[in-house]
């Protein structure tokens, strides 16, 4: 794969934040730069909408089917992807409510955990510092938003 410019387009992607109990869903993820906990997140498939994007990338790394909420805001950061170095990535994140829906005819394709809203947003837990400062604000419209 050849090394893309910083003078493309943003690579666009959506995710969301599950809440239930007051715990958040977090994503495993594994291998070199990108290993930690991140929201569930991914890329745009071509004609999708964000928040559409958003409910795929949730059920396919949690089996979890979600309604997309209030959008929480966007999270700009380079890519870390090998080949995306010098891309910088778009991700546009939705609160969701979780009914307890679960998609069984799949597995997730992510190792997932619920953990404390507080401990998710100590520093360091998570891989991206752009999303914990967003769970931080907007703590009030994600516990509000899950199932309780």
């Amino acid at each position: 794969m050849s090394e893309r410019s910083a003078n493309e387009a943003p690579r666009k992607s959506a995710g969301g934040v599950v809440a239930c109990l007051g715990d958040i869903l977090l994503v495993w993820k594994q291998g070199g730069k990108r290993e930690g906990w991140t929201l569930p997140k991914g890329g745009s498939k071509r004609g999708e909408t964000p928040p559409e994007t958003a409910a795929r990338e949730i059920l396919e790394e949690s089996r979890l089917i979600v309604e997309i909420g209030a959008h929480l805001g966007t999270v700009i950061r380079p890519s870390i992807h090998p080949g995306y170095e010098n891309v910088i990535k778009r991700v546009e994140v939705y609160a969701t409510h979780w009914d307890g829906g679960i998609d069984d005819s799949r597995l997730p394709d992510e190792v997932c955990g619920w953990v404390g809203f507080d401990e998710a947003v100590v520093d360091g837990i998570m891989r991206y510092t752009e999303e914990r400062d967003l769970l931080v604000a907007h703590r009030e419209i994600i516990l509000a938003t899950g199932v309780r």
